[in-house]
């Protein structure tokens, strides 16, 4: 019964339903994938991150250009004078009118600053490769839940096909125990035990339809879609072995991973920010220049010129530039002892997938091996029972070793699925990406 599943694939049909003629809407993983990515707002939120990160990066390269300003302006003073009449011959106050206009263009220019524009620029565009990577931890987040709860609505919907199957043959063992109480070949508590075995099948039917469900309404959530719409999921429900290599999935893994990338980003960040903060300690040299006009009355008459050259350097700040150059050493020796501790966490985090892996396959070949041997006891007792050497609770009890080993058995099948997607997110990888290496 359950090898003759092992290779079932669960293609969802279209289905109208009686009130409203709707389709059933019909998705395979990728397609959950895909509308997961469509609508996850953390995703959406990282996605804007990336964009602030970028025009931040725009404002810091600002400063390798200089700064220009056009100015114009009006002058208008009244004032009083005190000065000598020649006619009255005497002195005297009198009002004096000044009208003043002018126009210029000025730039100004940093040209040394001890590299700090430089390491700015350097740390805004670690920042942005850190968003990027936390973008791409994000989306494979997104990916991995989606493809969790996918494989559960499946893993359930295998298991109530098992539990189907299980309730059917109870309920015909427990008639075949009726007629063989009738004919006097069956005892009384021997088909009370029928019975309550019945019930007992009956209430792992309903349960595995309430799981299967809430399965359903938590993918609904994840890719959403509407409560009141038929879903449908086309997928193999078997697997494929795969046996990789632990010195190639280490080396994916500091390759792929966003959290490792995002961590030497973090150190060279703080690399530059020390950088930064010892050449606070060297001077700054500035340009500056400015054309203008200047003029009593229009037009302009009168252009005037000015450049320079000015440094400047700040000797004592109350030990504050010393505070934040110590402090800017340390951070860059934590960060890269966070890299250190990171590297060590994902060599044992794949080490530990893959044997994982590794004993969920092996784990699955023998429960399939387990689940043949079972299927023959019980058709070797259900013989016997028809033609009366064994008893019915003998075959009640091959019943339910036969289906506990193929509820053991899907459930080892898709634990392997699910170690795989977690092995491939420990190298940083698709789950598909990382199917196709094998």
């Amino acid at each position: 019964m359950m090898m003759t599943r092992v290779k079932i694939i669960l293609l969802s049909a279209i289905l109208l339903t009686s009130a409203g003629g709707l389709m059933a809407l019909e998705m395979d993983l990728d397609e959950c994938m895909r509308r997961a990515l469509a609508n996850d707002k953390g995703l959406k939120k990282a996605e804007l991150d990336v964009e602030i990160a970028k025009q931040a990066g725009i404002s810091t390269r600002a400063s390798y250009w200089p700064s220009m300003r056009l100015s114009s302006g009006y002058t208008r003073r009244l004032s009083e004078r005190y000065i000598y009449d020649p006619i009255a011959q005497k002195n005297r106050y009198i009002n004096v009118e000044d009208d003043a206009y002018n126009l210029g263009v000025s730039a100004s220019q940093t040209i040394f600053r001890g590299g700090r524009n430089i390491s700015s620029d350097l740390q805004s565009r670690r920042d942005l490769s850190k968003v990027r990577y936390n973008m791409r931890r994000e989306r494979q987040n997104v990916l991995f839940g989606a493809e969790e709860a996918y494989l559960k609505v499946l893993e359930y919907e295998q298991q109530l096909m098992v539990r189907q199957d299980g309730f059917e043959l109870a309920l015909s063992t427990k008639r075949l125990a009726e007629l063989n109480f009738k004919s006097g070949l069956e005892t009384k508590s021997n088909l009370e035990l029928n019975r309550v075995e019945t019930r007992e099948a009956e209430l792992y039917l309903a349960q595995a339809e309430s799981d299967l469900e809430l399965a359903r309404d938590q993918l609904r959530v994840v890719i959403d879609v509407p409560d009141g719409e038929e879903l449908k999921l086309a997928g193999a429900t078997d697997y494929r072995e795969i046996w990789p290599e632990e010195k190639w999935c280490l080396a994916m893994a500091l390759e792929n991973r966003p959290d490792w990338l995002s961590a030497q980003a973090d150190r060279d960040k703080t690399r530059y920010s020390f950088l930064s903060q010892l050449s606070s300690w060297l001077p700054s040299v500035t340009a500056d220049g400015s054309y203008r006009y200047w003029a009593d009355e229009l037009p302009f008459e009168k252009p005037n010129w000015s450049v320079g050259v000015s440094a400047s350097y700040s000797f004592f700040s109350g030990w504050s530039r010393a505070a934040g150059t110590r402090t800017a050493e340390l951070r860059y020796r934590r960060s890269k002892l966070n890299v250190e501790e990171l590297r060590d966490n994902i060599t044992i985090e794949v080490r530990t997938n893959l044997a994982t892996l590794e004993n969920l396959q092996k784990r699955v070949k023998l429960d399939r091996e387990m689940g043949e041997v079972r299927h023959k006891q019980m058709v070797v007792t259900q013989l016997s029972y028809k033609s009366g050497r064994t008893s019915s609770g003998s075959l009640l009890r091959a019943r339910q070793r036969t289906t506990d080993q193929e509820l053991k058995y899907w459930r080892a099948v898709f634990n392997v699925r699910r170690a795989q997607a977690r092995l491939a997110r420990s190298l940083g990888l698709e789950t598909p990406e990382l199917m196709k290496q094998y």
